[in-house]
């Protein structure tokens, strides 16, 4: 029986102020992938700069920005292993700290 491929989800990335001088000031990107880490792919082809902030250089997700999946954190190697369906809306934002 032939390996099945699943099939890939038009979703949308959308993209902070403090981001969009890295997606060429786009607020939001329309992505076709059918995992978090198939979109964050796409995302490295045409904008290697963002991609850059959602990963580590080891490809896990990046603890100073979090990643958001209709409104519900990603976490680790799950949360880029995470299917998608269409119409899925996917947020970063970045992790906001400091204070006594």
């Amino acid at each position: 029986m032939p390996a099945t491929r699943s099939a890939s989800m038009s979703i949308i990335l959308a993209i902070p102020a403090p981001y969009r001088k890295l997606s060429g000031g786009k607020a939001e990107l329309t992505l076709t992938a059918s995992d978090v880490r198939q979109a964050i792919a796409s995302i490295q082809r045409d904008y290697p700069e963002l991609a850059a902030r959602l990963l580590t250089a080891k490809g896990s997700l990046n603890p100073y920005v979090s990643l958001y999946l209709n409104g519900n954190h990603l976490h680790g190697e799950a949360g880029l292993s995470h299917p998608l369906k269409d119409g899925d809306r996917l947020l970063m934002m970045p992790v906001v700290g400091g204070g006594h």
